[in-house]
């Protein structure tokens, strides 16, 4: 007997485990996606939406990613190629300060419409905030190290040993950057799309039209 009760209670969890593994809410979808953009994580926000439809949010790590395939030209160790990607990531993190779902608005059977306003990073401030980091400071602490590995192993391992420091210097100040960043109210309209399985799919992100 207890032998088939535990059997039971295994499919029970079973199924419980599978209805919340997908979004069954509109809503669920839209929070997954920016949580996922707050902490950085954009293959996880990619999975929420249909392709395209939100390049313009995704794509801000374009920068980093042209920085992370500059440092493939380079011998890097593996601790500074994480703390490459984990630049990269904060890149987004930071972009984004929050969200909050305002409305849902059904327009068919299986699409609605949810206005959300979304904090996103002001740029002159994002910008003030790294120009305020003293690289040359950072760096001149090693200038003997570096001169001496441009005279014995060459130019090419002098930067890639300059570019090692820059971001390991960037990773441990990635904190302050983050809290010199003002953001500003960004309302925005996500339409979703429902699929056979129940789940969500964001198929287009909009600004909100001023009224």
């Amino acid at each position: 007997m207890n032998r088939q009760l535990k059997k039971l209670f295994a499919c029970v969890s079973l199924v419980t485990l599978a209805a919340c593994s997908r979004s069954s809410k509109p809503e669920d979808t839209v929070n997954s996606f920016w949580n996922a953009l707050e902490k950085g994580d954009t293959s996880s926000a990619k999975a929420y939406v249909a392709e395209g439809a939100a390049d313009g949010m995704i794509n801000l790590s374009t920068s980093a990613d042209s920085l992370i395939e500059f440092a493939e030209n380079y011998e890097l160790s593996e601790e500074t190629a994480q703390r490459i990607q984990d630049f990269s990531s904060s890149v987004i993190s930071v972009s984004y300060g929050g969200h909050t779902i305002q409305s849902t608005e059904k327009v068919s059977d299986t699409g609605c419409r949810v206005n959300v306003n979304v904090q996103v990073a002001d740029p002159a401030s994002l910008q003030n905030a790294l120009e305020q980091l003293d690289y040359g400071e950072a760096l001149s602490s090693y200038q003997e190290e570096i001169t001496g590995i441009m005279s014995e192993k060459g130019a090419e391992a002098a930067y890639s040993r300059m570019f090692e420091l820059i971001f390991v210097y960037l990773s441990e100040n990635a904190d302050s950057i983050a809290g010199n960043i003002r953001y500003t109210d960004n309302p925005v309209v996500m339409t979703l799309e429902k699929n056979e399985d129940g789940s969500w799919l964001i198929t287009d992100i909009s600004e909100q039209e001023s009224n």
